[in-house]
């Protein structure tokens, strides 16, 4: 091989023979979400409609839908799972008083490869004095799904009563990459989600992590891969 061309024809014909003649589908899905974007305020106890727009290169298989009260620091709360990719769902607004929620919208095709949108800017919810607890929980740290993942993942836990609640992944070596929740929660079931980058925005290689829920003297830990 004497030049760049023939190395590179060597290199995609290499590939297209490992992947039996076809080449796998590496792109991410696109989502825009438009409403709620910032600057509304929703009455709880009444709906509102969650409107977005998603497109894939395939297709979007489906859609995802949590909810933040925090500014988008972390998004506990899961409106929907598994929407069809219509561009609308219609939300019970929880009886909760936040003047700083926010929404995402997460999109996904058949390949497992996802991307997500926020709301722009917080918006208000008006109600009660704060989210239902929905009962007696133990406390429990689910396996991410998916795993192994890129370039997200989501990690559900539970937690039993009101309690100060970390939940930090870590590296082989023990380093911490990345600080997902760090905040008094209610007692709740909650979904947080990782997109791959440590706390400076940079993006993990390729490895094992491990992912530690620690909450009221208790703690728990699970390991997952991420590939990228």
């Amino acid at each position: 091989m004497t030049s760049s061309a023939d190395r590179d024809t060597i290199m995609r014909r290499s590939v297209e023979w490992l992947a039996g003649g076809s080449w796998p589908d590496t792109e991410q899905p696109d989502v825009t979400l438009t409403s709620p974007v910032g600057g509304e305020e929703l009455a709880g106890g009444e709906t509102h409609e969650i409107t977005w727009g998603a497109t894939d290169n395939v297709g979007v298989t489906s859609i995802d839908i949590l909810c933040s009260w925090d500014s988008g620091a972390t998004y506990p709360d899961v409106v929907a799972t598994g929407l069809q990719n219509d561009g609308s769902f219609t939300w019970s607004v929880p009886d909760t008083s936040s003047t700083t929620s926010r929404i995402r919208v997460i999109a996904r095709d058949a390949a497992g490869l996802a991307w997500y949108d926020d709301s722009d800017d917080d918006f208000a919810t008006t109600g009660g004095t704060g989210i239902d607890d929905g009962g007696m929980r133990r406390f429990a740290l689910e396996q991410n799904v998916p795993n192994p993942f890129n370039p997200m993942t989501h990690i559900a836990y539970s937690i039993p009563r009101s309690a100060r609640v970390e939940l930090r992944i870590y590296d082989v070596s023990g380093k911490v990459v990345r600080r997902l929740v760090d905040t008094e929660l209610p007692a709740n079931d909650y979904v947080a989600v990782w997109n791959g980058r440590n706390d400076d925005g940079q993006a993990s290689a390729s490895g094992i992590y491990f992912y530690r829920l620690t909450a009221d003297g208790q703690e728990l830990a699970r390991k997952m891969i991420l590939l990228r």
